[in-house]
């Protein structure tokens, strides 16, 4: 049996899912953002550390857990792990994306390019027969990418983007939104992620008013609260 360390900010719906998926060789405590005073008996026992998301592995916490031989980041990014003293140890640090996280990037560029290319209108048009011209063979001097003649038709390129709620879906979209060569992506959330991985990301920290003045393009990840309840459209 060994014992796992499951460190989470999210709710009880999926800490119990993370329970049901646990093998049984595993003991799995879940503590959801606790104090290192909370965090001392477990990592005093713990063999392996889980880190869901915004949840820290520091150095102090390392040398408090005498048994611990891998740590487990859930996500993409791996800043707040001190990955220094876990190789001091000889502790294995892996970072894993979420894959539902991975979906919903991948979904929210589809939406956005949708919109640029207006893709319903194009796919309402493609798929009646009727159209106002005839068809036309295509070759080296005859083709045409608006067939239809849309006069709004746009593009990512030289365009700001805007992440608001810059967690781990933000993150992902914004490696994905990289090649379409950007004038910014910028993002608002409550703590600036660090220069390094602003760089690596290509994205900059801005207030929201800053976001929504610059944004060409807006990208809302608000997670549930009651402040943000209808903020888009409303509050903000």
């Amino acid at each position: 049996m060994y014992n796992v360390l499951f460190l989470t900010d999210r709710g009880a719906r999926h800490q119990e899912a993370a329970l049901r998926a646990a093998p049984a060789e595993l003991k799995v405590t879940i503590l959801r953002t606790p104090s290192f005073a909370e965090m001392l008996p477990e990592l005093a026992r713990a063999d392996f550390i889980i880190s869901e998301r915004n949840q820290p592995v520091t150095a102090e916490m390392i040398a408090a857990a005498p048994n611990l031989k891998l740590i487990v980041r859930l996500g993409s990014l791996d800043y707040d792990i001190d990955r220094a003293a876990a190789a001091a140890r000889n502790i294995q640090v892996v970072v894993q994306p979420v894959l539902g996280t991975l979906y919903c990037a991948e979904h929210a560029l589809m939406m956005i390019l949708a919109c640029l290319k207006r893709l319903g209108r194009s796919l309402h048009a493609a798929l009646h027969t009727a159209a106002p011209f005839s068809p036309q063979r295509g070759d080296e001097d005859t083709f045409s990418f608006n067939w239809l003649n849309f006069e709004d038709i746009g593009t990512l390129f030289g365009k700001t983007v805007s992440i608001v709620g810059m967690g781990e879906i933000g993150v992902e979209l914004a490696r994905l939104l990289r090649p379409f060569r950007l004038k910014a992506v910028l993002y608002n959330k409550r703590k600036p992620y660090p220069n390094h991985v602003e760089a690596e990301l290509g994205a900059q920290f801005a207030t929201l008013e800053e976001c929504l003045r610059h944004a060409d393009v807006l990208v809302s990840l608000l997670p549930y609260a009651p402040t943000t309840d209808y903020a888009l459209g409303g509050g903000l």
